[in-house]
């Protein structure tokens, strides 16, 4: 049939391969500011004699926020309000969702090569 010749096998790939190409740029749309790094929340003991944080059971202080990034190599940590913190792991998941579509839309095209690369010339 004519569904067997190599073209048509090529242009049913491709086409299964276009519609994953659409989907990967529908979910791009959907995608508002991306932020790389992490957010921690910690608590501290600041070490001053009297201090709550040195009773026991210590009551220590925080819990403080900070957003770490490499930048240049580099770890850059800022500190954050709760509020901040909040919005910047929203962020911090956009940019991971993103990581996710880009790794799709990578293996299409790897597929793709793949299926180039192996099929024979006639």
């Amino acid at each position: 049939m004519g569904s067997d010749t190599p073209q048509a096998q090529d242009g049913l790939a491709e086409h299964a391969a276009s519609q994953e190409i659409d989907q990967c740029k529908a979910l791009l749309g959907e995608i508002g500011v991306v932020l790389r790094g992490s957010i921690t929340e910690h608590l501290v003991r600041c070490g001053k004699k009297g201090c709550r944080c040195q009773e026991t059971p210590p009551r220590l202080h925080g819990p403080y926020f900070d957003w770490t990034r490499k930048v240049r190599g580099k770890t850059r940590t800022v500190r954050l309000t709760r509020a901040q913190a909040e919005l910047c792991q929203r962020w911090i998941e956009s940019g991971r969702q993103l990581n996710k579509i880009i790794a799709t839309w990578e293996g299409v095209g790897l597929e793709a090569a793949l299926k180039l690369r192996d099929r024979r010339a006639p």
